[in-house]
């Protein structure tokens, strides 16, 4: 990894082609959310530092695609994009709730899986320590299915993409969104050079009702697949236990040459499509640990649906990732008009205070996180003494 004297070089991917589309009303990924996070990251002395880098967004090519998702599926999302309807649309998963109609549609979907595989090459050939792209992190997606909220997977592509490139490499990916990473999980549940660990709500409370802590991988895979679910209102203190008790060790254990991070927000407990009881202070708590490894970064977004917390938290992780104090920079400095609502409630900084979980929803929730930490780490060799 290359240096700006003593700071680790980091890439910020971005796109402002994204706001050329507009899926229909209603959709709660907005297209702008890169290009927002950069805004408020260049009012707020965030961004250029002599060692960062704003790289702007490649799309993908569709050969590139072709690693992960089929010719016929590539098809359907171009000819959906050109407002043409068939029903074995249906059975892809376009043109659903989660995954509607829209014009442009595969060229969204290329720009999508290009941006992570920019950052991919940022750190692969232009050797940065971290590199970041806010909108990635589409986990859901599978070869010819398009759900919740994606329509293909830009993780599963940059990581055949770098195996390809680099044999033999082995690649650890953490995700902390709030949804069950089970796109991921499926493309890689048999391949033990992929370490895949998920920390979700419980699929038995929450789409994709996936995740659960006996999905261990088979095969060559046994043992590199590792489900962390969470009861509905688990805390910061309840993630930073299953993160210290899990992720921390296995990571380790697992010695991977590249760590790929999934940092959707949803977990924080304003989002609207959950039910966890986190603040940003466990974002950052993965953000740091994550940097702790001393491995190259490739950090993604993903899920966060309360506009403005995506935003800020999304800008706290980046100054973490910057070694920035983002308190002093940031104090007095939030406020609705710099978000971007004029009805949002000033803020005092970035960190917001930590949040407890109290009675029989604590306890549930711890009760059952030590249940699965004792079951992991009997069952995974990696977590072994």
């Amino acid at each position: 990894m290359e240096t700006e004297g003593q700071r680790p070089r980091t890439a910020y991917i971005v796109s402002e082609k994204f706001e050329r589309f507009s899926p229909p009303p209603g959709f709660p990924y907005e297209m702008d959310r890169g290009s927002r996070i950069l805004k408020l990251c260049r009012q707020s002395s965030m961004m250029g530092k002599p060692w960062m880098k704003v790289i702007d967004a490649v799309a993908a090519a569709p050969r590139d695609m072709l690693r992960f998702h089929t010719q016929r599926y590539l098809d359907a999302l171009k000819e959906a994009g050109e407002g043409e309807f068939r029903p074995e649309f249906l059975e892809f998963g376009i043109g659903s709730q989660d995954c509607p109609m829209f014009h442009g549609l595969l060229d969204y979907c290329l720009l999508a899986v290009g941006a992570t595989l920019s950052a991919v090459r940022a750190i692969h050939d232009l050797k940065f320590a971290v590199a970041f792209n806010p909108a990635g992190g589409l986990h859901h997606g599978g070869p010819e299915k398009a759900e919740g909220f994606c329509y293909t997977n830009d993780i599963v592509v940059a990581v055949k993409t770098l195996k390809e490139s680099r044999p033999g490499i082995r690649i650890g990916y953490v995700d902390i969104d709030a949804h069950h990473a089970n796109g991921v999980q499926d493309a890689f549940y048999d391949d033990d050079s992929v370490l895949v660990i998920s920390m979700h709500q419980s699929g038995r409370t929450l789409y994709p009702g996936t995740g659960f802590a006996n999905e261990i991988g088979e095969g060559k895979g046994k043992g590199t697949t590792i489900n962390i679910p969470l009861e509905p209102q688990s805390d910061d203190d309840v993630f930073r236990e299953a993160f210290d008790e899990i992720v921390v060790p296995a990571v380790q254990a697992y010695r991977p040459d590249l760590l790929i991070v999934q940092l959707g927000v949803d977990m924080h407990h304003s989002d609207p499509l959950t039910d966890l009881n986190m603040t940003d202070s466990s974002f950052a708590y993965a953000v740091r640990s994550a940097i702790a490894f001393g491995l190259p970064l490739l950090a993604l977004g993903g899920g966060g649906y309360n506009r403005d917390v995506y935003v800020r938290t999304n800008v706290l992780l980046w100054s973490i990732m910057n070694g920035i104090d983002a308190e002093e920079d940031w104090r007095g400095l939030v406020g609705g008009v710099l978000i971007g609502d004029p009805g949002a409630t000033p803020a005092v900084g970035l960190r917001e205070p930590r949040r407890y979980t109290v009675g029989e929803s604590k306890q549930r929730a711890v009760d059952s996180v030590r249940r699965t930490i004792a079951w992991l780490k009997q069952n995974i060799p990696l977590l072994a003494p």
